[in-house]
């Protein structure tokens, strides 16, 4: 199995992160593996309620952005959502507010970074989601791209 040091090298690797420990063993990998130059490229993923995985957008959240900021090994691809539950019983009207929801907490969340203008993906996996896109009207700042995520519903 390939170390991820080295799969990075040969794919393009970004990482899910949604707690302060990730950011120090981030950097105790890159110490023991001799990659300390390596910069990780990682999506912070939130909960927004499903408790599943992710951070909530809380103090926790704040803590967890500083601290992968602060790293010189991480650069902050962007923010990463799911909000698959129950989505299988959504109907239209459903899944677009739940989309809506998603996206205004993904943008709330890029606020708590020290430069508001970096360019930064917001991404949501689900496929109900990918379904119903071209319902919603979308208005991002300019540094900002959405991204689905779509798995096999």
């Amino acid at each position: 199995m390939l170390s991820l040091d080295r799969l990075s090298a040969r794919a393009s690797v970004r990482l899910l992160i949604d707690h302060l420990d990730h950011v120090a063993l981030l950097e105790q990998y890159s110490r023991s593996a001799g990659t300390s130059g390596q910069l990780w490229s990682v999506f912070i993923k939130l909960d927004l309620g499903s408790k599943r995985a992710g951070v909530p957008l809380n103090s926790r959240l704040h803590e967890l952005v500083a601290a992968a900021e602060s790293s010189k090994l991480i650069d902050i691809h962007g923010f990463y959502s799911y909000p698959a539950r129950n989505a299988n019983k959504w109907d239209i009207d459903g899944a677009i507010s739940v989309l809506q929801t998603h996206i205004d907490c993904l943008i709330i969340a890029t606020k708590l970074l020290s430069d508001r203008s970096k360019p930064l993906v917001l991404a949501v996996g689900s496929s109900i989601m990918a379904r119903i896109i071209d319902k919603l009207p979308i208005h991002l700042p300019p540094n900002l791209q959405l991204e689905f995520i779509a798995g096999n519903q």
